[in-house]
């Protein structure tokens, strides 16, 4: 059985989505694929997720993410996002959208240069 799976992991926590071959409505997975992206530019991206009628994601190991949204009301849109790397530094927009989701009491006095790798999001396409 094929599947899916997106895992996220941040500052605040870990996220893992998992979504079954069955639950697509077209699929081509060829080789296991991974990748780390912007959790922010993800998060806005996928904005305007509420008009699309059809998402369709490449994806390729040390490449960009394409994701073609086919907006409901007629018309295609293309997003491409290239992956983090190691050496990137981080970004203070995703500094702040971890502030937004710990309470005063987690909060602690650190500056975002002072991070390492906080946020991330590896996508993976895998075999079982």
């Amino acid at each position: 059985d094929q599947k899916i799976l997106f895992s996220a992991i941040g500052q605040i926590g870990e996220m893992l989505y998992e979504v079954g071959i069955d639950e697509l409505t077209d699929v081509n997975l060829s080789e296991k694929t991974t990748g780390a992206y912007s959790i922010t530019f993800l998060k806005t991206i996928l904005k305007i997720a509420s008009i699309t009628e059809k998402l369709e994601v490449s994806l390729k190991t040390d490449h960009p993410l394409k994701m073609e949204f086919t907006i409901l009301e007629g018309g295609d849109l293309e997003y491409y996002l290239a992956p983090r790397t190691e050496e990137e530094e981080q970004y203070e927009d995703d500094w702040e959208d971890d502030k937004e989701f710990t309470s005063d009491e987690d909060t602690k006095e650190t500056e975002p240069e002072d991070i390492e790798d906080t946020e991330e999001s590896d996508i993976e396409e895998d075999e079982i």
